[in-house]
């Protein structure tokens, strides 16, 4: 964990544990750029998070816009009228 005097970064793993998300929503959401990040030694290699990330409301993931929403019944099994 790289410290600053006046920013802290945390690894994707850090702030996955200290936001009680999975470490997998935070790569995701690194990837579709709701988190910020900062890259120490530039583009290509390890992303870091603000620590302040932790104190900004974060956006569920059934919130998402775009995802189909899909039903839990296969499409063998629906009788006349989809979910």
């Amino acid at each position: 964990m790289a410290q600053n005097d006046d920013k802290q970064l945390l690894t994707a793993a850090e702030f996955a544990a200290k936001s009680h998300l999975s470490l997998s929503t935070v790569r995701r959401r690194v990837a579709e750029g709701s988190l910020p990040t900062y890259q120490p030694g530039g583009k290509g290699t390890a992303v870091r998070i603000p620590a302040s990330a932790l104190e900004s409301k974060p956006v569920p993931d059934d919130v998402a816009g775009d995802r189909k929403v899909r039903c839990s019944t296969p499409h063998w099994r629906r009788r006349r009228r989809a979910c």
